[in-house]
């Protein structure tokens, strides 16, 4: 489903084992609930019972959420909201100009809100869902119908306003921190939405649990090229739809391996920041910094298979420069540009691995989220640190509050 190929790096046989034994430790915790998300059926039924309730008056799902209670979400939209009529919109950052322009167009009536947060108390998401809150009350519409949220199952502003209300929860387990909470309600009530088979979204992540091999190689090449400074770490996805799952990564490497400390209180070692890239595009820029710029690049692609299907031909051009093509689809001019760039690399010394998938369907899908999970999980367990807190994040959410109340 998901197959690792062309690491051009070499890694030493030391970070491998170390790799595999940090892969083995990760999955021995029992504190980490993301591990235990694709057996959970109770979560995916109540997820797939809401939706149904939702779509009997609804075809637009609004999320209001941040971070982690929105990327995966995003990413699920990106692929697949484009079937059925069915669509997800997600309010984020909290520029009002964007956010009165986008919610002015809805049909309120036929709208259904989704108020995401796990600790219930993130500041961005309520105020916007107070917004839609005060919209609903100006027209007398049903908060228990029009409104779901998807928390913590314990005490918080959210989660206290939802049961006064007899608005449904959905669960984010306690264990499940909130950029690792894709396979929980957060990813599954969109998926159920879009009519996508979460059966197959959770049967993929629970396929990625069984690629300790694969993970731990991946692991041990970024283990390697740490070694050799290379603090850039480019995600290269040659197709449409992962652009979001490139933020969604950015992240979850971010958050969970750029920490102070170790889990023994000396300081932690650095870790490379993490840029997201999309095909051609990116070829008409950054490959020239990575290309003749600082060699402190790594660049991990992802390869689909099926966004190199030719397509219809192209015949009878207008355009010279088209002779290369002729006959041929933008699928293969796809597939050449991708291993022309990863020539370059080759030939400029730039390691570089790819990870390849034939298609992107609920089940790759669910599978790809497991397998960057995991392995950003396993380079914690090497590295000796809390892959699962972000004090740094904690700080400035605390610092905005002090602000706003002088």
């Amino acid at each position: 489903m998901i197959k690792l190929e062309g690491i051009s790096g070499k890694f030493r046989d030391e970070f491998f084992e170390k790799s595999k034994a940090g892969f083995d430790q990760l999955l021995a915790r029992k504190d980490l609930g993301f591990l235990n998300l694709p057996a959970n059926k109770d979560l995916q039924n109540a997820s797939q019972d809401r939706a149904n309730q939702i779509l009997k008056y609804s075809k637009t799902l609004v999320v209001f959420g941040i971070g982690g209670s929105s990327l995966g979400g995003r990413v699920i939209q990106e692929i697949f909201g484009e079937s059925n009529g069915r669509n997800v919109m997600f309010f984020e950052n909290v520029d009002s100009r964007s956010f009165w322009k986008r919610f002015e167009t809805l049909d309120y009536k036929k709208t259904h809100f989704v108020i995401v947060s796990k600790s219930g108390s993130t500041i961005e998401t309520l105020a916007q869902a107070q917004l839609a809150i005060q919209v609903l009350n100006e027209n007398e519409l049903s908060f228990s119908k029009h409104f779901t949220v998807i928390t913590e199952l314990k005490e918080s502003d959210l989660f206290n306003w939802a049961n006064q209300n007899s608005v449904p929860v959905l669960e984010i387990p306690m264990n499940v921190g909130g950029r690792f909470s894709v396979l929980s309600p957060v990813g599954v009530l969109p998926m159920a939405f879009l009519g996508k088979s979460a059966d197959d979204f959770l049967a993929g992540a629970e396929w990625a649990l069984k690629e300790g091999e694969s993970v731990s190689q991946l692991a041990a090449f970024f283990l390697s090229e740490f070694e050799m400074n290379k603090w850039i770490t480019c995600i290269w996805s040659y197709s449409n739809s992962l652009k979001s799952f490139g933020l969604w990564i950015q992240q979850l490497w971010s958050e969970s391996l750029a920490k102070r400390v170790c889990r023994s209180g000396a300081q932690a070692p650095r870790v490379s920041t993490p840029i997201p890239l999309v095909g051609t595009n990116d070829q008409h820029s950054i490959l020239q910094q990575i290309v003749e710029g600082e060699k402190d690049k790594t660049v991990l692609f992802l390869r689909i298979l099926e966004s190199e299907i030719p397509g219809r031909t192209v015949s009878g051009s207008q355009f010279k420069s088209l002779d290369v093509i002729e006959g041929k689809g933008i699928g293969a001019l796809m597939k050449a540009e991708l291993q022309a760039t990863q020539d370059v690399l080759h030939k400029n010394e730039v390691s570089n691995a790819t990870l390849v998938l034939e298609r992107i369907d609920a089940k790759s899908l669910g599978a790809l989220f497991m397998y960057f999970q995991l392995l950003v999980g396993t380079l914690g367990e090497v590295l000796d640190i809390n892959a699962f807190d972000q004090p740094g994040v904690e700080l400035g959410k605390k610092l905005a509050r002090s602000i706003l109340m002088n």
